[in-house]
């Protein structure tokens, strides 16, 4: 608990209270705190700071997917500690009680790419609602200003790689094509 508050960085290291320091008072300012901070980082587990930073970004962000290229230095270190955490999960060797933490943060995910094509899929589903097609001009953003009409046109060109799962659902959408400049030109050519 006292990790997590470091890592929260709600207090400072504060020891229990059986643990007392009797420290000369001509010691400069800030001294005990960073005495007893080293003590605490020696004796106890970093896994529930990190834990503790990770579940302040996930709060604030919506997301559990921290970006290894941003330009924030500690998101870039918390994506380093996530993606630690899926790799010990996928080997085995996650402790159950570490598990059950993670997966107790509403938006953790074991499989960040899958759970980031399919909030673009609910997406593409919401425009295809709206504007009764699923043809997504390449250049459209949606209200968050994410890219859905590029995300689009990369899944025509990847379709091959898509799981059949992915495949059924893209094939359910109304108007749904895999070539609409081919489906354009036919079109076309039948009203000539």
């Amino acid at each position: 608990a006292i990790r997590r508050g470091l890592g929260a960085k709600k207090q400072s290291a504060s020891l229990p209270s059986k643990i007392i320091f009797d420290l000369p008072l001509a010691l400069p300012e800030g001294f005990a705190n960073k005495i007893q901070t080293y003590l605490l980082e020696k004796t106890s587990s970093i896994w529930e700071e990190w834990f503790a930073r990770f579940e302040i970004f996930a709060g604030k962000t919506g997301h559990s997917r921290p970006k290894r290229e941003s330009s924030d230095e500690e998101e870039r270190a918390l994506s380093t500690w996530v993606s630690h955490q899926r790799h010990l999960f996928n080997k085995g060797k996650l402790p159950q009680d570490r598990v059950r933490k993670l997966e107790g943060i509403a938006t953790w995910t074991w499989d960040p790419m899958d759970a980031q094509w399919m909030e673009y899929f609910e997406r593409l589903a919401e425009y295809t609602i709206q504007n009764r097609t699923s043809r997504v001009p390449s250049t459209f953003r949606d209200a968050d200003k994410r890219p859905l009409g590029k995300w689009v046109a990369k899944l025509r060109s990847k379709k091959a790689t898509l799981s059949a799962e992915q495949t059924h659902l893209l094939e359910s959408l109304e108007d749904w094509t895999w070539d609409p400049f081919a489906d354009a030109w036919e079109t076309a050519f039948k009203e000539i």
